[in-house]
């Protein structure tokens, strides 16, 4: 594992934020992904599995560096019998060399789209429909304080906390 990979999971592990180093959704020619196209899980899992081959990268290298033990479960992934943990998703777009918050937001306009539309507005769940341009987004503090306080959570008091957001929005 690279000292810049120890360091980040050290970094995320202590609850320290980390600064997002990686670039946009690209593809193979290095242009930028509409990632509207990635419309359902199939599709977010065969993005990351050609992301995984255009890096180069084996399964068991994948997940070693998002934190997983072994090649085999991103092989269950893969075959669409597991899915990412969303505490793995950073680490999957660092490996990947992908913008961390654009992966991020995408596994969960996928994953759960009702805490998605809750962030960032239900006209972005309009997958058909191209995206409106907006000039500036602002995300209040408020906000941000209580993503970072669901994100301390442990994985299944997460779940629970995400699994009561999707049934009120919903």
């Amino acid at each position: 594992m690279s000292a810049t990979n120890t360091a980040t999971k050290s970094r995320a592990a202590s609850g320290q934020k980390v600064k997002n180093m990686s670039e946009p959704l690209v593809d193979a020619t290095n242009k930028t992904i509409d990632a509207s196209k990635i419309k359902t899980k199939t599709d977010f899992i065969q993005f990351c599995k050609a992301r995984r081959q255009i890096a180069g990268l084996t399964q068991a290298e994948l997940a070693k560096a998002t934190g997983y033990m072994s090649g085999e479960y991103i092989a269950l992934i893969e075959a669409d019998k597991r899915n990412w943990s969303p505490d793995s998703v950073p680490l999957l777009a660092d490996a990947l060399k992908l913008n961390r918050q654009e992966l991020t937001k995408l596994f969960i306009r996928i994953m759960t789209p009702n805490v998605y539309s809750t962030f960032w507005g239900v006209s972005d769940l309009n997958l058909g429909a191209k995206p409106e341009k907006k000039k500036f987004t602002q995300i209040s503090q408020e906000s941000i304080d209580l993503i970072n306080k669901i994100y301390s959570l442990d994985q299944k008091r997460r779940r629970t906390v995400v699994d009561m957001i999707d049934s009120l929005a919903g």
